[in-house]
């Protein structure tokens, strides 16, 4: 496919500046990924899952430094919480890919479903690869998502070009190193640079298919520039997940869980509680418990852009009425755990994508509100 022109649209949420490899560099790794493809695809599946199996053995064998590795990427996470947030979700992966993706894959035949006027005809349906899968990888996890994203394309006989979030380049080059070793093509996984000009040009020149997760203004951003080639994707765009404490709650565990969601990862997470909703006879239980717990956590390290964003959106629930329960706007690079009372789900603050440690209290008079 021919180069497609300049694209429009810029693809924010880009953090500090990245040195860029260049065009030429793409496309002769992109080329040289393609025609390694056309050999992998027409390999048995049993022969694809091998390297997948390898893997994960090295995972557990070389856990401490692998766990080290990704450390160097992320703000938050010593190694017990990279290992189980990481490298243990990535290894089931590979497991499940080794025990269910030939069943997945199969040729079968399809007869539901089709309306009577093809009664007589039989389907068969044969799942082939795409070709060349473009991760655009995130940085709240920067192993286990474009990991696992990697070893299902691998798995079904694509190849993988993966545009690491910027700062989180290593863990990918080191998952490459491993699957190499574990007896994957080397040509069959391109680690991109870390910059979004990367992605564009693996764009332009052609990719497949794109797997993207990250915040909606980046969905937005790269859909525009794959509309100009009609590429198709699937995007996972971040997400303002809600938590329900009825009234026959066990409130102790509910604050645990609520404070280990709120804090984990930094608030790094996609599934973080951001709206907690409670039945109001044990409301002011709950608060209590979780702003105890949020308080014990002390200060934690978020973007340095997010800070002018949550004090906005603070600023504004305050003046709607809301009341700080506990935590402190950022300061710079870290802020307290900020839990938030009297919050209303009208508040722009309870339906932001926002990676920090920041929560807000709705109280509810029961099931039905």
């Amino acid at each position: 496919m021919s180069p497609r022109p300049e694209p429009i649209l810029t693809l924010p949420d880009a953090g500090p500046p990245t040195a860029h490899t260049g065009f030429a560099e793409v496309a002769e790794a992109i080329g040289r990924a393609r025609r390694a493809q056309r050999h992998w695809a027409v390999k048995a599946i049993g022969h694809r899952l091998r390297p997948i199996r390898k893997l994960r053995h090295l995972l557990a064998e070389e856990a401490a430094s692998i766990a080290a590795t990704v450390a160097r990427s992320k703000q938050q996470g010593g190694a017990a919480q990279t290992i189980a947030a990481e490298l243990m979700p990535l290894a089931a992966a590979c497991r499940f890919l080794e025990k269910r993706a030939a069943a997945v894959l199969r040729p079968r035949y399809a007869g539901r479903g089709r309306p009577l006027w093809l009664w007589g005809s039989r389907l068969k349906l044969h799942r082939e690869p795409l070709g060349v899968v473009l991760v655009i990888a995130p940085s709240n996890y920067p192993l286990m998502l474009p990991g696992i994203e990697s070893v299902m394309a691998l798995a079904a006989g694509n190849a993988v070009a993966v545009k690491p979030a910027p700062g989180c380049g290593e863990p990918m080059h080191r998952l490459r190193e491993m699957l190499i070793r574990a007896g994957l093509p080397e040509e069959l996984m391109v680690v991109l640079d870390e910059s979004p000009q990367a992605a564009r040009d693996a764009i332009r020149l052609g990719v497949d298919t794109v797997r993207l997760i990250g915040s909606a203004a980046t969905g937005t951003a790269v859909l525009g520039e794959l509309a100009q080639g009609l590429t198709p994707a699937t995007m996972e765009l971040s997400g303002c997940d809600a938590a329900f404490v009825r009234a026959d709650a066990d409130v102790p565990l509910a604050a645990a869980a609520l404070a280990m969601g709120i804090t984990g990862n930094g608030g790094c997470t996609c599934i973080a509680p951001r709206r907690i909703f409670v039945h109001r006879e044990v409301a002011a239980a709950l608060m209590e418990l979780l702003a105890r717990r949020l308080e014990a956590a002390g200060p934690i390290a978020i973007a340095p852009h997010l800070a002018p964003h949550i004090e906005g959106l603070v600023t504004a629930s305050l003046a709607g009425g809301a009341r700080i329960l506990c935590g402190t706007l950022p300061e710079g690079a870290t802020m307290r755990p900020l839990l938030l009372a009297d919050a209303d789900p009208s508040m722009a603050l309870l339906k932001a994508d926002l990676f920090a440690p920041v929560a807000a209290v709705v109280t509810v008079d029961g099931d039905d509100a």
